[in-house]
């Protein structure tokens, strides 16, 4: 009789474990349908600027785990951003970089292996927003909000891309899930896990601190104020703030220019409601699913659920985020997403009528399914040319290094380069870092005042090869060089045309050009980078870049 009451009992429990299952698991199969779109193809990158820096930091942080350069590793990553010169070290996401620098130890340095971390965080998202509303509502709202949220044409764009939104708003969902399950149970575990994984979200991106309001509020009035002023919260407090401190201190060394944007936008800001209304239903969210958020918003206080605060909490302080920072671009609106997906979802929990709520269910699916084919006949952004480009320099070595000029590129071909060169034996010199100076996507300095100049730079450091987009510059330093490069005095060797879809590069071509007179790098001499981003200059001795 116990025995067999016993098997009752774990009947119903066994049945919900098989179904969150099943629900974890079509959440993860339409996030690997839709977002896995062209992975294998190493040219469906974004030309914005910085995916290739995001995939130059892993792979950063893929060879200092090889070389585990403990005694010097101040030297070791300034003489590897001289050999790579496509990095982004603090100025961009350090939780993506040292997450693709495992996945490229596993699968190694590629596009596709760049991607699959995107994916893992797309994965990880999806599956944490489902088991949050679950925690908050129940499993099928929470099923149906989860794929509200991946298939949203503005998620799915950027799950195909190596940019720090994805990872960022994952780990902020995840981080969301733990702080919840603790105000709910009040478990330590819960607790650490949400300290760690908000602490890597913020390392991320900084900006998600603006969470950090919404956790206080909710944590008030679903525990009162007499659970704040506690030894143990103090605790967790100072050590919280003890392990921001590296966080800041790397902020502010190596993002300054993020930081003088967002100080100088409060002072000016000003409330836009208009403006970031437009972009949520024109950008962030199709218009039937802005319109159930809209209504399971007004409806929230019919469901008496207080655990729902947390969410509109959310909401309100991504949109003091934006507003407050002066942000304009859609993407920086990206982390109010979740939360109305749950709000759409939850327009069937305020309906009493079943045929009502069976019909405004059908209807939500349909809405999925229309996100999920509209998003799965789009195509991801592409660039190719730029990984045969950096084979050919790899695999037909000529001279020490190769001095490349770009006009839209910021990082592809470095990062080719990097991903054929496993021996790391190439130098590759940017020409709007050693000609010219850049900052973003505008140069600010011509750093050579006569075409002799160059012939210089080319035999100072043995430059067998110069690449370049042949195409018009603007800067004076890269146009005499692209004109240089057409003399008796070079080889074309190779002409690759470049596929994009983007027009500033169709039908342009990269050109890859030896150097005849190209000959040893000359003793002695150092290699000076002017990094304006963070406000440092390099100053390495060539030399010491071909010994490593």
């Amino acid at each position: 009789m116990i025995s067999h009451s016993g098997t009752r009992k774990a009947a119903p429990e066994t049945y919900a474990k098989k179904t969150t299952f099943l629900y974890i698991l079509i959440i993860t199969l339409v996030i690997l349908f839709l977002s896995t779109k062209g992975i294998t193809d190493e040219g469906t990158v974004s030309l914005n600027g910085d995916m290739p820096r995001h995939m130059m930091n892993g792979a950063y942080f893929h060879d200092l785990i090889r070389d585990f350069p403990i005694g010097h590793p101040i030297e070791y990553t300034q003489h590897y951003f001289a050999k790579y010169p496509a990095l982004s070290l603090g100025h961009h996401s350090l939780s993506l970089a040292v997450t693709e620098g495992v996945f490229y130890q596993i699968f190694g340095i590629s596009v596709f292996t760049a991607r699959l971390t995107i994916l893992f965080f797309a994965i990880v998202g999806g599956v944490s927003l489902f088991l949050l509303v679950r925690s908050i509502s129940d499993e099928i709202t929470a099923f149906i909000s989860a794929l509200l949220y991946v298939s949203t044409p503005f998620i799915v764009d950027y799950s195909r891309l190596v940019m720090s939104e994805i990872p960022g708003l994952s780990l902020l969902i995840l981080a969301t899930y733990f702080f919840y399950r603790f105000t709910a149970t009040g478990r330590n575990a819960y607790a650490t896990l949400f300290g760690i994984t908000f602490l890597f979200a913020i390392l991320g991106r900084q900006q998600l601190v603006f969470m950090v309001p919404a956790y206080v509020g909710y944590f008030i009035i679903s525990k009162g104020t007499k659970n704040i002023v506690t030894r143990k919260s103090f605790l967790l407090c100072l050590v919280f703030a003890l392990m921001m401190v590296p966080i800041v201190v790397i902020t502010l060394k190596y993002a300054q220019s993020n930081v003088i944007w967002i100080l100088s936008n409060i002072l000016t800001s000003r409330l836009d409601i208009d403006h970031h209304i437009k972009i949520l239903y024109k950008h962030h969210l199709t218009l039937p699913v802005f319109v159930f958020s809209s209504i399971g918003l007004c409806t929230c206080y019919l469901r008496k659920n207080k655990s729902e605060l947390l969410l509109v909490f959310w909401i309100i302080c991504s949109y003091l985020l934006i507003t407050v920072i002066g942000a304009q671009a859609p993407r920086y609106g990206i982390y109010w997403i979740p939360p109305l997906c749950f709000f759409a979802a939850s327009v069937i929990l305020s309906i009493r009528s079943r045929p009502i709520k069976f019909t405004v269910s059908i209807t939500l699916l349909a809405v999925i399914i229309f996100q999920g084919m509209t998003t799965f006949h789009s195509e991801p952004e592409y660039a190719s040319g730029y990984e045969e480009a950096g084979r050919f320099v790899v695999e037909n070595k000529v001279g020490t290094s190769v001095l490349y000029s770009s006009d839209i590129d910021t990082g592809y071909f470095v990062f080719f380069v990097r991903k054929h060169d496993a021996a790391k034996k190439m130098v590759v010199l940017r020409a709007d870092k050693l000609l010219a100076t850049s900052r973003y996507d505008r140069i600010i300095e011509e750093r050579i005042s006569d075409r002799k100049e160059i012939y210089d730079l080319l035999e100072d450091y043995g430059v067998g090869y110069v690449v370049l987009e042949d195409k018009e510059y603007k800067s004076t330093s890269l146009q005499w060089l692209r004109e240089e490069v057409k003399s008796d005095r070079f080889l074309l060797r190779k002409r690759v045309p470049i596929q994009s879809s983007r027009r500033t590069l169709q039908n342009e071509t990269l050109a890859i050009y030896e150097y005849k007179g190209h000959t040893h790098p000359k003793a002695g001499k150092l290699l000076t980078i002017k990094i304006p981003l963070i406000k440092t200059v390099l100053n390495i001795p060539f030399d010491e870049l071909l010994e490593e």
